[in-house]
């Protein structure tokens, strides 16, 4: 079997996890934490690097999680009746790594507050493991993905400081990609965004921020 069947055997194993339907026990447990929100198309409820963020379920209409890499926006997932958006970063309390908008002409929203969350995964059991599965399921799925970047890191072809970064985001598990400014991908970021040897390592953000010769702490800051 291929590295690509495999990923695609991993994808359809793990689908029914990462996007479960809340059932009608589950949404009434969870209605009286939140809020609810009639949205338009192209409301933005998440914005990537955002922090501390709670949990949108979908009552009627359609969302749509998106990373925007270079001026492209490159579809995640769509959330629809009984599907909430979601990340495990907002069980952490970090940025989030991508970017979540209404779909449908209307949609209706069930907003759910970060402290209510975590209350609610924390005293809930008939809730809490649906979500937490689903959460660390599709973190695991965005690692996997070959064509979603999240953090990117510009270095040199075999330069410490950027194989420092690249262990450092690895180590924990935040999606990201590693770059040589050798390569072609590498010649058109830099090129874009007038990046010279003199600034790498380059920390790219999911927010669009362009980090040069970050520390680690000023990686850490940025990952959450």
């Amino acid at each position: 079997m291929t590295d690509e069947e495999q990923d695609e055997q991993f994808y359809r194993d793990t689908e029914s996890i990462a996007f479960p339907k809340l059932n009608d026990h589950q949404l009434s447990l969870l209605e009286p934490l939140g809020e609810r929100r009639v949205m338009k198309r192209g409301d933005v409820l998440f914005k990537a690097g955002q922090r501390d963020l709670g949990l949108a379920i979908v009552l009627r209409g359609e969302l749509e999680a998106f990373e925007t890499r270079d001026g492209t926006e490159y579809n995640l997932a769509n959330a629809r009746e009984r599907d909430f958006m979601g990340d495990v970063s907002m069980l952490q309390g970090t940025s989030i790594l991508g970017s979540s908008r209404v779909a449908s002409d209307e949609a209706e929203i069930l907003l759910i507050p970060a402290a209510e969350l975590r209350r609610a995964l924390a005293e809930i059991p008939a809730v809490s493991k649906t979500i937490v599965d689903a959460l660390i399921m599709r973190r695991r799925r965005l690692r996997r993905d070959r064509e979603f970047a999240g953090m990117r890191v510009l270095a040199s072809r075999n330069a410490r400081d950027g194989h420092q970064l690249d262990d450092f985001l690895d180590k924990n598990r935040i999606p990201h990609r590693l770059i040589e400014f050798e390569s072609e991908q590498g010649e058109a970021l830099s090129k874009r965004f007038h990046l010279t040897t003199r600034d790498l390592p380059v920390l790219m953000t999911p927010a669009g921020a362009r980090l040069r010769k970050p520390s680690l702490r000023e990686v850490a800051r940025e990952a959450g």
